[in-house]
């Protein structure tokens, strides 16, 4: 094992320690000019934005000493000379939290090998490859999009990065647009996340489920079949069109008008809680869990994932409230994993009373038709209800008939819903979850990136931190499920070297000769 130099380090130590300390006595000489002598009559607002400008470019500043301290030692070691030839000095420039950072480094390249090259600040500090914004940049622009929306994180992100007498000035380095955000969560493999097992006394479990519908980026089409190619035999054509219309004749890139037909996603939302908790006038859900998909095999993904956090055998009684979709009753023979669990189906009174209210405007019979389904009395809502029918037009009676059939083939999910101590709350939960960034505003998402989006937004709900999740799994190369106690976002901790992975996975002679700076 290679021991490193001890003058080596003190060196960087030191040459550090000088910069610093340069830097600092700049910083507050700054400070004090701007309280003595300020150039304007607002000495406080001066105060503040030369602070604000002063700490971010000495930051900066320290990178770049810090840099070109470790690449001259490099340069100059031992294990550089045995190993690596030097190449070129390139510049090179990219986005992080306190702006635009310019620095050169050195190009190396192996003397036995010559392909095998590297930029050693690159690997030391683990510099994302030809890419212009950091991890950091890129984490803090997807946690703050998952709190509002793609073009709002971007905007939020290049305020928090640019200085304000920048912004002040319109002279922003770091302007994040929504595709850059869009393009970072798209190649994110986000990894699966399985919470930690939730120990409760209570008996019953309550499951609320919805879907939204969010609207479906059209495909554009192209008739790729149909382009042929001769590459056997000679063909003349007498002019350019010819020779276009035979090799790539055209076709349709959009849908006819009568082809077009709007396309959604169905996303659907399971809210899981064990009671709720009442105090002056808010209702607060206990030891709630957030599952959110666009998958076509919703009871598959969502029994794969919340037995692991809730206790099946302790569970007595499953309450599910819902509008009675016919996805949702379909899947409800899944919730019964033993014998002991009874699956009680409740149907959301909203749901009802729309129906009703839509079935006639008159005042008095909407008030009675409730008071039938309160009192249980079937019969009477069956007989009033078909008075509704009388001097309708076909469509008319077609519609109220499957109001009525919806009323009545639900009747005991209903009175179950009034029996239950917890009502549902759905309307509001997918609304905060799904409806407020898809689908208020009139925007478009594909199949794959909307499964990202709500992955994401189920992470947020269930507590998980956007950020830290980010820099942790950035760069998986494919999909993984960790459990909540692996994600350890304590990445300043001494021992933690996660950010030099070659020291630890290479014998090779590059990840030898980094090793006597950090070993």
């Amino acid at each position: 094992m290679y021991i490193v130099p001890h003058f080596l380090k003190n060196e960087a130590k030191n040459l550090i320690k000088i910069k610093l300390l340069e830097i600092a006595i700049k910083i507050t000489d700054d400070f004090i000019d701007n309280i003595f002598y300020p150039s304007s009559d607002n000495k406080y607002q001066e105060l503040i934005l030369n602070l604000d400008n002063n700490v971010k470019s000495s930051i900066l500043n320290v990178i770049k000493e810090v840099i070109i301290i470790f690449d001259n030692l490099y340069l100059n070691s031992s294990d550089r000379k045995k190993y690596f030839n030097v190449g070129n000095h390139n510049k090179r420039s990219i986005i992080t939290i306190f702006g635009l950072l310019e620095f050169e480094r050195i190009y190396y390249y192996c003397k036995d090998d010559k392909n095998k090259h590297f930029y050693f600040i690159d690997t030391l500090f683990d510099l994302p490859s030809y890419d212009r914004y950091d991890k950091i940049v890129k984490g803090l622009a997807i946690s703050n999009s998952i709190n509002t929306n793609q073009k709002k994180g971007a905007d939020i992100t290049n305020n928090q990065i640019n200085t304000l007498v920048s912004s002040l000035n319109k002279n922003t380095n770091c302007n994040i647009s929504r595709q850059d955000i869009y393009l970072w969560i798209d190649k994110w493999n986000i990894p699966n996340v399985e919470l930690d097992p939730i120990d409760t006394d209570k008996d019953t479990l309550y499951i609320m489920i919805d879907e939204k519908y969010i609207h479906e980026q059209i495909k554009m089409l192209t008739d790729k079949t149909n382009v042929e190619t001769k590459n056997n035999y000679e063909i003349k054509f007498e002019t350019l069109n010819e020779f276009l219309d035979y090799y790539f004749p055209k076709v349709p890139l959009l849908p006819s008008p009568k082809e077009k037909k709007k396309n959604f996603i169905m996303s659907k939302a399971f809210i899981t809680f064990t009671d709720i908790d009442r105090n002056k006038g808010r209702s607060t859900l206990q030891n709630k869990v957030t599952f959110l998909t666009s998958s076509k095999n919703p009871w598959n993904e969502f029994m794969d994932f919340i037995p692991k956090i809730f206790d099946f055998k302790k569970i007595k009684t499953i309450k599910v409230l819902s509008d009675a979709g016919t996805w949702i009753t379909a899947g409800l023979s899944n919730l019964k994993l033993f014998v002991e669990n009874v699956v009680v189906p409740c149907l959301c009174e909203f749901h009802a009373k729309q129906k009703i209210k839509r079935s006639t405007k008159d005042e008095n019979i909407i008030k009675s038709l409730n008071k039938y389904i309160d009192d249980d009395d079937k019969e009477g809502f069956v007989k009033l209800f078909n008075t509704l029918f009388t001097d309708k037009d076909d469509k008319r009676i077609k519609t109220l008939k499957n109001y009525k059939h919806y009323i009545v083939s639900h009747w005991n999910a209903i009175k179950n819903m009034k029996a239950s101590k917890c009502k549902s709350s759905m309307e509001s939960h997918i609304s905060h979850n799904v409806a407020k960034y898809f689908s208020y505003e009139p925007k478009a998402y594909s199949g794959k990136h909307i499964q990202k989006l709500l992955k994401l937004r189920q992470h947020k709900e269930n507590g998980l931190d956007i950020f830290g999740l980010y820099l942790k799994t950035c760069n998986n190369n494919e999909s993984i499920t960790l459990k909540k106690e692996e994600l350890s976002f304590s990445i300043f901790e001494k021992n933690n070297s996660s950010n030099v992975p070659i020291l630890y996975s290479s014998n090779s002679s590059v990840g030898k000769s980094l090793k006597f700076l950090l070993t």
